[in-house]
């Protein structure tokens, strides 16, 4: 079996090697269609004067010996998964870069998260969608016992299972390629789940030795728990290992921790100088930021570390020169390594209270857009010049700080660069834990940031420092 943190870790690393799919049970569509099996099957098989334990077979039999019409009883089934909205898990997985999407769930809520941010999916219902597949696609649902939008192609009763080698072969070959060749998360599974446990007999969960499948599962109760620890141990011979829960709502807080880790993977660097530079000279702030990109991009190299930026004035340019030149030397891929937001000139080349509440909503959602591409966010310097050539901080570096501490980036604004900085600098070493929830060494990394006889190198060592213990240690 595996803990919570190491399997964090290895999920993040195959995210990071694009060679991650997940499957989704019925567990992962309960919060949102409060349905499990035995809410979905109960007033039917209730009907039997015997009920078989066995919910699939318990509903061939209510078919068969109410004479119920099967393409209407698919029809009423599909009808409950009708609208309902994905919730946060949905999101989370349709956020990052899951290489395929498998669920036996009937309902569209993955394929109607992924709408929202990805621009190309294809989803698979039934055996011939392979033949019309998109050739252009981000990734692939694919729906193994079918959607409401097609009911009559539902899979549910024991006829449709046995059956199903003939139906779906097509999934068959496609499941059993995925598992031989990708890590397979399993989600919304119960030990007693008929789902898996078709599943398994049907494609037998035959992968090579070198493959490690996850599945999260729920601890049995004592009197289930060594028939748990039995059917463990067989997963284990089929490459699959498992991470026990003490509740299912566990899985939000782990997606939780692996979106953020594999987020921080994901650098913003917010600043912006009209020449004021706090501690530092000019000629040494521009070295600072010219070696901290080139650093960021060369010491993760070999990583998925990149670098976001709003191309701030007097910061961005020279942070970007130095990430190009590493991309560059190392022949990499800049587009895949360096994401730039520039501002355009009617709004930077306005004074901020000369700015309508239009304009600057606008460039809200656009900050907002720009901060939900990272994970870890870092704050330098931070002036601008007022209409009568003042000096004073800056507002956007301001609201970039709020944006991203709001929505849970880790925030590390830099002190002895002066302006915005120090003063955010301020907030968050007064009160480290409202801001970021790291282990004690990043945090001790923090404070050495903030240190005020610190140079320039220390600077950018303690930020890269910063970004392996979260990304890649155990933080």
């Amino acid at each position: 079996m595996i803990e919570k943190a190491d399997l964090v870790t290895q999920i993040t690393n195959c995210l990071e090697d694009k060679s991650l799919s997940v499957f989704l049970g019925a567990g992962m569509s309960y919060s949102a269609s409060g349905l499990d099996w035995n809410a979905l099957v109960a007033p039917y098989i209730s009907q039997l004067k015997g009920n078989d334990s066995n919910p699939i077979k318990g509903l061939q039999y209510y078919v068969t010996q109410k004479k119920v019409d099967v393409i209407s009883f698919k029809r009423e089934i599909a009808q409950k998964f009708v609208n309902i909205k994905y919730d946060k898990n949905h999101m989370v997985l349709a956020k990052l870069p899951i290489r395929n999407y498998w669920t036996t769930n009937f309902d569209t809520l993955i394929e109607d998260a992924l709408k929202e941010v990805r621009e190309q999916r294809d989803v698979m219902k039934t055996n011939d969608s392979f033949i019309t597949a998109e050739e252009r696609r981000d990734n692939v649902v694919y729906k193994l016992h079918g959607d409401i939008n097609e009911p009559n192609a539902i899979v549910i009763l024991q006829d449709d299972y046995n059956n199903y080698p003939k139906t779906h072969c097509n999934f068959i070959t496609a499941l059993e390629n995925e598992l031989a060749t990708n890590t397979m998360l399993f989600l919304g599974y119960s030990f007693n789940d008929p789902d898996i446990n078709n599943i398994r007999q049907i494609v037998k969960l035959k992968t090579s030795s070198s493959q490690t499948h996850f599945f999260i599962l729920k601890k049995e109760t004592k009197e289930n728990e060594l028939s748990q620890k039995y059917w463990i141990d067989e997963l284990e011979k089929s490459g699959i290992t498992t991470c026990l829960i003490d509740q299912y709502t566990e899985i939000e807080e782990i997606l939780k921790m692996v979106y953020k880790k594999y987020m921080a993977r994901k650098v913003f660097i917010s600043g912006s100088s009209c020449g004021d530079y706090g501690k530092f000279n000019e000629t040494e702030a521009q070295t600072l930021l010219y070696e901290l990109g080139y650093t960021l991009i060369d010491d993760f190299k070999e990583q998925d570390v990149n670098i976001i930026s709003g191309y701030g004035l007097g910061v961005g340019p020279n942070l970007i020169e130095g990430a190009a030149e590493a991309v560059a030397n190392n022949d990499l891929d800049f587009g895949k390594k360096i994401l730039i937001y520039p501002f355009p000139k009617k709004y930077y080349g306005i004074n901020s209270e000369d700015r309508s509440p239009e304009l600057e909503d606008h460039f809200l959602h656009y900050r907002e857009k720009m901060i939900d591409k990272c994970g870890i966010a870092f704050f330098l310097f931070g002036n601008k010049k007022d209409k009568n050539g003042n000096i004073i901080n800056a507002d956007g570096v301001i609201k970039e700080f709020e944006i991203a501490h709001k929505n849970g980036k880790y925030v590390f604004p830099i002190g002895p660069t002066g302006g915005a900085s120090k003063i955010l600098a301020d907030k968050v070493l007064s009160n480290y834990s409202k801001y970021n929830k790291t282990s004690l060494e990043v945090e001790k990394l923090y404070f050495e940031l903030n240190l005020p006889d610190i140079t320039g190198d220390m600077i950018i060592e303690k930020i890269c420092s910063i970004v392996e213990w979260i990304a890649y240690g155990n933080n």
